[in-house]
């Protein structure tokens, strides 16, 4: 068991909450209507909710459906790339279905066909089986864990 916290952002992490759960119909109905408005107010909230995540964590674990466009996942995977945190990726359908962008991003030993060969790399990381890029993570010493 590796002692990591998960920053899932469909959970509330924060005291005030941001965003009720999964509301893409109502997001849906407000495009139709052209509420842009309350599209806008919603998602400027989500955006900045999601990203400071990103800001906050140590390392990603992301997935990637090549079928969905995701402009949120592409805009965090950039803040990540930016700010040189380690990133994981697993695609779904596998690495060889992996968007051609993704392997400007990221190195392609990063890519993953499934989130249990991530599992297994970090298990090794954590158990000092495997060594770090010192570019990209700042671990702290085992004294201050």
């Amino acid at each position: 068991q590796m002692n990591i916290i998960c920053l899932d952002p469909y959970q509330d992490l924060y005291e005030k909450k941001y965003m009720e759960g999964n509301r893409h119909s109502q997001y849906r109905t407000w495009r139709e209507n052209g509420q842009f408005n309350l599209l806008e107010q919603e998602f400027t909230n989500i955006r900045w909710y999601d990203l400071g995540c990103i800001d906050k964590c140590d390392f990603l674990i992301v997935r990637v459906n090549p079928n969905v466009c995701s402009i949120g996942t592409d805009e965090e995977l950039t803040t990540a790339q930016r700010a040189k945190k380690p990133i994981f990726c697993f695609i779904e359908g596998g690495k060889k279905a992996a968007p051609f962008w993704l392997f400007g991003m990221i190195k392609h030993e990063n890519i993953y066909d499934s989130l249990d060969e991530i599992l297994d790399k970090i298990d090794k990381i954590d158990k000092g089986e495997l060594e770090t890029d010192p570019s990209r993570w700042r671990l702290l010493r085992e004294e201050y864990r």
